[in-house]
């Protein structure tokens, strides 16, 4: 089914999600991802969003991921934002995070280094 064709003919964007969507994060809330900052999303899809008009519906884009439609809904300038306004419990577990996935890669990394993997071939009895 053109999915894009069916919103284009009077379906509407959070149906079309509901109903078609394969992301588990965005389905059930019509599709709906929020807000983003520049350099969170696919670069595909930055590109895309930054050439779109308010209220446009994309053409099919094309992923590692699989197909995606975007409805631009709005746009807000960048700004910084105050330190006294962050969040900094958030922040906090967030940059711990991302040093504790740094330290994971790292050690796989090492211990994919170093096994010694041998494969050794399976001999049946009517060998």
């Amino acid at each position: 089914m053109n999915v894009r064709a069916a919103i284009e003919n009077g379906l509407e964007f959070a149906q079309a999600a509901e109903q078609f969507s394969a992301d588990s994060s965005s389905f059930n809330k019509g599709g709906d991802i929020g807000w983003f900052h520049q350099g969170q999303l696919l670069p595909e899809l930055e590109k895309r969003m930054q050439e779109m008009a308010i209220g446009e519906l994309s053409q099919p884009i094309q992923t590692i991921y699989g197909y995606h439609l975007i409805k631009l809904l709005g746009k807000r300038p960048s700004h910084q934002v105050p330190f006294i306004e962050i969040n900094k419990e958030k922040l906090k577990n967030k940059l711990i995070k991302k040093q504790s996935d740094t330290r994971t890669e790292k050690l796989l990394a090492n211990l994919r280094q170093a096994a010694n993997i041998r494969i050794i071939p399976y001999k049946t009895n009517e060998e």
